[in-house]
């Protein structure tokens, strides 16, 4: 679908039709330090070192913020379900960008970042679960009212 024809489709069903869950694999160390730096900045006003036992906030309720769902509001009969995958792949950087962790925040369009950056593949990879289907409300018809 051309872009148009997207966005016509998603005003006309403003309802969200389904969703791939997602999450991050962190490979790298440096991956491992700027996430925990993230977390840690959170319970500190500032950073000014960070220790070997800092990576322990490294917890798997802490990298449930790294997660998230990729939410589609059309359905092309013409994209596959690898472009699908493909189109939440290349979303989720910039979506982990927003929330201001370093490292991710280049993916953002007209963003600088002089830090470190983090490479996908090397650094961290990125997790698409299996297609979720958002169940839809009954659309009535004049059958269904027989007051009509």
């Amino acid at each position: 679908m051309k872009h148009y024809e997207i966005e016509v489709a998603k005003q006309e069903s403003r309802t969200p039709l389904f969703y791939y869950p997602y999450h991050i694999v962190l490979k790298s160390e440096l991956a491992k330090y700027m996430v925990a730096k993230h977390f840690f900045s959170k319970t500190t006003s500032y950073v000014l070192s960070m220790k070997k036992q800092d990576l322990a906030l490294l917890t798997d309720e802490n990298m449930k913020d790294l997660s998230g769902r990729y939410t589609f509001h059309y359905d092309d009969p013409q994209e596959t379900e690898g472009t699908r995958i493909a189109i939440v792949k290349d979303a989720v950087p910039g979506a982990i960008g927003r929330k201001g962790i370093d490292g991710f925040t280049h993916f953002l369009p007209g963003v600088k970042g002089y830090g470190a950056s983090l490479e996908v593949g090397k650094d961290f990879d990125i997790v698409v679960g299996e297609r979720v289907e958002v169940e839809q409300p009954v659309k009535l018809t004049f059958d269904d009212i027989k007051a009509l």
